[in-house]
């Protein structure tokens, strides 16, 4: 049986930013590079379709492909003083067997 599904898709992860810095009018000959981390919690859609397929008593076959769209989303790197702005997006193929009881 093919279906088609769709809805609200979220994403909670953390971006990290590393960055190497120069020596500023050689007051400072080796410095140390700077790490910093920004949570990042984003809402989007998605949609996709599959094909299950009931075999067996109460046994199902399923397949499916599922498209994500999280949009654009800015950060602020407060120590570096940088504004930086990133898409995602996201693409999965699952498949598995269902027991219905």
């Amino acid at each position: 049986m093919p279906y088609v599904k769709g809805g609200w898709a979220w994403t909670d992860s953390t971006v990290t930013h590393y960055q190497e810095l120069g020596t500023i009018g050689g007051l400072n000959p080796n410095p140390l590079p700077v790490t910093e981390q920004a949570g990042l919690y984003r809402g989007g859609w998605t949609i996709g379709g599959g094909l299950s397929y009931h075999f067996w008593s109460n046994w199902e076959v399923f397949g499916q492909y599922m498209y994500a769209n999280y949009g654009t989303a800015s950060l602020n790197y407060i120590s570096l003083q940088r504004d930086t702005s990133s898409s995602l997006t996201s693409n999965a193929i699952t498949g598995g067997v269902n027991l219905k009881f």
